[in-house]
């Protein structure tokens, strides 16, 4: 089995990023946060594919970037980059899950905002996609959602009938996912405000990575 997972980012300096953390901790602070939970993602993703391996899954893990001139900036060299293509939200979303699928069994869409993840937390996802024509999701706390898979297509108007970064984002995308079979794994944090951050260390579990734990240290300064 072939699946892949894809992080949708924007690169400081190309687009803004953290602004509603910019907000109440200020830019350097934020971005300091972006950086450090870029890292985190990027260790999780990379120990997940020996993970995988394990239970015979090679696993392809992606930046999926939101500028095309950024796919050649430094900081999304240690995974596998594509761009997202232009458009809103739902657009980009659908482009990058739709193109990886057209190569792999299955496609998970994560964002940046959730650096609590574990290699745990994706294993049980790809179990949930074990049937065919299957949906997982990982609602966010925040009325969002911080995981999407699959293993079959979902059309364009579905993601694109969405407003995104809302309270009832994810009650809006299940009316217009009603004839799929869809899994859910455990709610989760995705840090938008100060508020979420020390929510985002009290859902980390289990042995942390050194960059998890280099989270860790940054909320407890603050």
């Amino acid at each position: 089995m072939k699946g892949a997972i894809a992080v949708l980012v924007k690169t400081p300096g190309l687009s803004p990023v953290k602004t509603r953390l910019s907000a109440t901790i200020g830019h350097p602070l934020a971005d300091r946060f972006f950086r450090l939970a870029k890292a985190a993602k990027e260790a999780i993703l990379k120990e997940a594919v020996g993970a995988f391996a394990e239970r015979d899954i090679a696993l392809s893990c992606y930046w999926a970037i939101g500028e095309e001139q950024g796919v050649s900036h430094p900081m999304w060299q240690g995974l596998e980059r594509m761009y997202t293509g232009p458009g809103g939200m739902g657009e980009r979303m659908h482009h990058v899950y739709s193109t990886r699928l057209q190569d792999h069994d299955f496609v998970m869409l994560m964002g940046v905002d959730s650096p609590q993840h574990s290699v745990a937390n994706l294993l049980e996802a790809v179990e949930c996609l074990q049937q065919p024509d299957s949906l997982v999701i990982g609602p966010a706390s925040d009325g969002g959602f911080y995981l999407f898979g699959g293993n079959t297509p979902v059309p364009l108007e579905h993601w694109a009938a969405v407003e995104y970064g809302r309270e009832d984002t994810l009650a809006s995308l299940l009316t217009r996912l009603d004839a799929y079979a869809i899994n859910y794994t455990g709610s989760m944090t995705d840090v938008d405000t100060e508020g979420d951050l020390q929510r985002m260390v009290d859902e980390m579990a289990g042995e942390l990575l050194p960059e998890q734990v280099a989270l860790v240290s940054f909320v407890d300064r603050l």
